[in-house]
């Protein structure tokens, strides 16, 4: 397994840039981590916990949002992150109190955002209220963890800050849900989706048995990604384990 700009195990050729990543993103194996540990042993614990596969080979095709966070300022990086990260908690804190306040909805037996009640149109409303208050809660989730994360990489174990480029990119923007899952929303699964999914459809069906989950680009890639035969062989994968989480609960 190579590092973009790596001709073998830690061998570099020179500066790359990841081809449908911002400049951001470039990256080479010089500067992707300045840890104490050895490069072998940091290299290591950077690939098995990479989700996304920021600055490595089988990671170039996988969309990495712009980050106007100054990556050359580790210091300015960390300050701006911890600003980020506890905004993000305090948005999740205070959306999750509320949530919990709703009769039934917060407590562990669980029951219906619909409130039986109030009248109709008011319930409705109110619902739906809820059903968006918990989705950017679930964002700032999100972002809290992942700024976490960010965190300790970056100040406790040396990491790049080009190695953590942010986890959404404004999915509340997206005009499709190609764009939603292929770019807009957080990439982690990706490469697993791809693997036991998209792979293995397009061993069966060929072509049409697998999308690659990159923006489009050409009116070519958006038929082929539109046609629901190219969807299925990822989407099951993400489906049956929401599925198999649900069944757990």
């Amino acid at each position: 397994m190579l590092k973009v700009g790596e001709k073998e195990p830690g061998v570099s050729k020179g500066k790359q840039v990841a081809p449908n990543s911002n400049a951001n993103a470039e990256t080479t194996s010089d500067d992707a981590c300045s840890s104490n540990f050895q490069p072998w042993l940091s290299d290591t614990i950077e690939l098995a916990h990479t989700q996304r596969g920021h600055g490595w080979h089988y990671g170039r095709e996988a969309f990495f949002p712009s980050d106007n966070r100054p990556i050359h300022d580790r210091a300015a990086f960390l300050r701006i992150t911890a600003k980020h990260t506890f905004i993000a908690f305090i948005i999740l804190d205070l959306f999750d109190t509320f949530i919990k306040l709703v009769p039934g909805v917060g407590s562990l037996q669980g029951g219906s955002i619909f409130l039986p009640q109030i009248p109709p149109f008011q319930r409705y409303l109110f619902g739906t209220f809820l059903h968006v208050l918990t989705g950017f809660g679930l964002l700032a989730g999100f972002n809290f963890v992942y700024g976490t994360f960010t965190l300790a990489a970056v100040g406790l174990f040396g990491n790049s800050p080009r190695n953590w480029p942010p986890v959404l990119d404004k999915p509340w923007l997206a005009e499709s849900g190609h764009e939603l899952w292929a770019k807009r929303w957080h990439q982690l699964l990706r490469h697993a989706f791809l693997i036991y999914g998209g792979y293995p459809g397009k061993w069966i069906g060929g072509r049409n048995g697998m999308v690659r989950d990159i923006p489009c680009s050409k009116p070519s890639q958006v038929k082929r990604a539109s046609d629901p035969r190219n969807v299925s062989s990822i989407r099951s994968i993400p489906w049956l384990r929401h599925i198999r989480s649900w069944s757990r609960c």
